[in-house]
């Protein structure tokens, strides 16, 4: 919702840029320079922060409802990544067959 509320108000500093100065002068009354350029910055910076945050929540919610269909919860789907990360039966074996060589 920011972003389009940010998108407004930066199509209204384009578009009233064009049209009149109303904006810049209000920018030298209260701040003493004209900020507008400075302002749309801002707001386009804004804009890829949420939405880069819009993109992780999607993945999230993805993510989950991919937990849900599996039936499974987060906790027990981490326990499966943790198991999956220990080291192979083959691996264990080759070190096992090394030292024995080795002694």
């Amino acid at each position: 919702m920011h972003n389009v509320t940010n998108g407004f108000v930066i199509y209204d500093i384009v578009a009233a840029d064009q049209v009149n100065d109303t904006i810049k002068t209000i920018h030298v009354d209260i701040y003493g320079a004209d900020l507008t350029a400075q302002f749309q910055i801002l707001l386009y910076v804004m804009c890829s922060l949420n939405l880069l945050a819009i993109l992780f929540l999607i993945n999230l919610i993805v993510f989950h409802i991919e937990l849900k269909y599996r039936g499974l919860t987060t906790y027990e789907f981490l326990k499966m990544q943790e198991n999956r990360s220990m080291k192979s039966k083959i691996v264990i074996e080759i070190t096992a067959e090394m030292r024995a060589e080795m002694e």
